[in-house]
């Protein structure tokens, strides 16, 4: 069993109704910034602006679901990083996000937050 079927079985339906409703999904809830090429969540945000998606009481990351879904399995114990750093965590384009170790991940962003001070 892959992780998408561990991790996201509870969605309901075979896999391919989970691709369509997930892919309307994505159509419906974003709009494209044609500046920076980022997709913007226009969904529900959690409390650190990321997308939020509820399915059965059950709460979801937009970006992780989409990444997986677009571009395949985050490696176990990886993190997803967002290469645009325009300053919000909405973006849900899946060719903004480089999949990576944790600790390479917290390295990345400290160096980003030094460059800003």
């Amino acid at each position: 069993m892959t992780t998408w079927n561990k991790k996201y079985r509870n969605l309901g339906g075979t896999y391919q109704d989970k691709v369509k409703i997930l892919l309307a999904l994505y159509m419906q809830r974003t709009i494209v910034d044609p500046f920076t090429e980022c997709h913007i969540w226009q969904g529900a945000k959690d409390r650190h602006g990321y997308g939020s998606l509820t399915h059965q009481v059950k709460r979801y990351q937009a970006h992780k679901i989409f990444y997986v879904l677009f571009r395949g399995e985050i490696p176990p114990k990886w993190e997803l990083h967002h290469t645009c750093h325009n300053g919000h965590n909405c973006c849900v384009n899946p060719f903004h996000m480089e999949a990576m170790s944790k600790s390479r991940h917290t390295r990345i962003t400290w160096a980003m937050r030094r460059l800003k001070e």
